[in-house]
């Protein structure tokens, strides 16, 4: 089949035919990363051409594009007052998520046409200055959720971040297919859980990290397959042990009844006592369960992966926080996306690039807050169309010349292939998502031209 895009095409073939593993230096933090074998491998087959700035670089810059843990007051479009993830200082239009999910709200009027000979970022910005936001990003099947950022299929949740088929949880970060579960962060398939980190697969476990297929645990670490055990670490198959020395289920009761753990005096007590006893066990260098030929941590039931919290994934490169991800590439918080590059929060897509927030989208790049389309660029906020560049309505053989001339200037000009930068974030750098990872101060976020926000 011949290119759509030939001018592109023949551009971006002179600098990946001859690519050969190398060391470069980081365009933002002057430091050395390498672009392996596996990397160029996968650049070939997205298409992109090999990045310019270092991994961890790269996920600062789109989950920079995340809004953080904070909810605020702002007045909206329609001049009413609504709870947002967006700061007093944002940029962003704002708008009740129902309104901006509904048929009446229409972004393609405030498309602008494009000019292949201006740098693109530059336009991306204009039009991201003007089409409304919705104030809090939830998915519309959710079910009195509304304070939830980040949701997905969830019901009678509040206070969480980024949860996946979740129920009834509160203050919970990373969940997925749970229930019952309050002050948790990244546990999965559990119910009735209370500070739990990394669990999966477990019920009425509480005070407890990385413990997998238990139940009726307290103040544990690293357990499998437990059942009744307190203040216990790395076991497996066990129960009725009670600081790794095991009872007969009789006196395990007994000594267990005797703890009053609804007493938070009780609770701290034990919690001091026993932090410097996980300090000492012993933990798995890397947390992969049920997965082949992988790098990284926290990764599970993947093949042919490297990364950090992966999930049922394949043919995955320098990926963070990703479920059922297939032949990606610098892919960060995304669910079900194939064959897609340099991308945030893509969800059940294909043949997305260097763009955040679509679903069920084909073949889209440098878009934002896009569903259910098809071969568009650079475009914001728009629902079931094809053919858009910027908002505008292109026929299919206008569509294609003007994306592979704007491509071919964007690659010549060295922007192919970047992310879009910090200062086109929405969100300040300390009210965003990347800013516990990545915490820098005011000094640094203005180097990066990063915005900051002043909290009160």
């Amino acid at each position: 089949m011949p290119s759509k895009t030939p001018r592109f095409d023949t551009a971006l073939d002179k600098i990946l035919t001859d690519l050969k593993p190398h060391t470069r230096v980081c365009t933002e933090t002057g430091e050395s990363f390498e672009i392996a074998e596996r990397d160029i491998e996968m650049l070939k087959l997205l298409r992109v051409p090999p990045p310019t700035t270092a991994w961890w670089a790269r996920i600062r810059q789109k989950r920079h594009f995340m809004a953080g843990f904070d909810l605020f007051r702002r007045t909206g479009e329609d001049g009413k007052s609504v709870v947002t993830m967006y700061d007093p200082g944002s940029f962003a239009p704002i708008m009740h998520p129902t309104d901006w999910q509904s048929d009446a709200f229409d972004a393609m009027v405030y498309g602008a046409p494009v000019d292949p000979g201006r740098p693109f970022f530059a336009q991306w910005q204009m039009l991201s200055r003007a089409v409304p936001r919705p104030a809090v990003i939830q998915d519309p099947k959710s079910v009195n959720s509304e304070w939830s950022v980040y949701n997905w299929a969830m019901k009678d949740c509040y206070c969480t971040y980024e949860g996946l088929e979740d129920e009834d949880l509160q203050y919970a970060d990373i969940m997925g297919w749970s229930k019952h579960v309050a002050d948790a962060y990244s546990c999965n398939f559990s119910e009735w859980c209370y500070e739990t980190v990394d669990c999966t697969r477990c019920a009425r476990v509480v005070f407890s990290e990385r413990c997998e297929d238990s139940t009726d645990l307290a103040f544990s670490a690293g357990c499998k397959n437990c059942a009744d055990c307190f203040g216990c670490t790395n076991l497996r198959n066990k129960k009725f042990r009670f600081l790794n020395e095991q009872l007969t289920e009789e006196e395990y009761r007994k000594r267990r009844a005797a703890i009053d753990l609804s007493d938070a005096q009780v609770v701290t007590e034990w919690l001091e006592r026993m932090r410097p006893v996980w300090d000492r066990a012993y933990r798995r260098a890397a947390f992969v369960t049920h997965s082949e030929d992988v790098h990284g941590d926290d990764i599970h039931d993947s093949r042919d992966v490297d990364g950090i919290m992966l999930y049922s994934g394949e043919r995955m490169r320098r990926s963070f926080g990703c479920t059922g991800c297939t032949d990606t590439l610098d892919v960060t918080s995304c669910v079900r996306a194939e064959r897609c590059a340099n991308v945030l929060k893509v969800f059940d897509s294909s043949e997305v690039r260097n763009a955040l927030h679509c679903t069920n989208c084909i073949d889209v790049e440098y878009s934002e807050l896009l569903t259910n389309c098809e071969h568009c660029f650079g475009c914001i906020g728009l629902k079931r169309n094809k053919f858009c560049i910027l908002n505008v309505q292109y026929t299919e053989e206008e569509y294609w010349p003007l994306v592979d001339a704007i491509k071919a200037a964007m690659l010549e000009r060295g922007e192919y292939g970047e992310f879009f930068p910090h200062a086109a974030s929405p969100f300040a750098y300390n009210a965003s998502g990347i800013s516990t990872l990545y915490p820098l101060t005011k000094q640094e976020a203005d180097q990066v031209h990063a915005r900051w926000f002043d909290f009160a």
